[in-house]
């Protein structure tokens, strides 16, 4: 008998504001991995998406490099090795972005 489990979280987000998402709890889980889904991207497509973890859920530090929006449609995958962080969140900054739908797909499995 298998002890796994797993856990997701999708968030929508109009491209037109920067945002940070709300926090997804990790710490019981092995595998943890992120999917930013892009599309109909208007204005100056230059934005950034980056994943931060947390310990206490207040302070926060960035996880590897800043994923660039590049292009009106677009996708990209960020795999968290197994860590010691206990809370994840994603920042999307909009830069010259008017506009655009942004899907953030985050799952969690033993």
């Amino acid at each position: 008998m298998s002890n796994s489990s797993s856990t997701g979280v999708t968030v929508d987000i109009d491209m037109a504001t920067s945002v940070s998402t709300d926090s997804f709890h990790i710490s019981s889980y092995s595998i943890v991995a992120i999917q930013f889904i892009w599309s109909s991207v208007t204005g100056t497509i230059n934005g950034t998406l980056q994943v931060q973890g947390s310990n206490n859920n207040k302070d926060w530090a960035n996880i590897g490099s800043a994923t660039s929006v590049s292009g009106a449609s677009g996708t990209a995958l960020f795999e968290i090795p197994r860590t010691a962080v206990k809370n994840l969140r994603v920042v999307y900054t909009k830069i010259g972005i008017t506009g655009g739908a942004l899907t953030i797909d985050q799952f969690a499995s033993n």
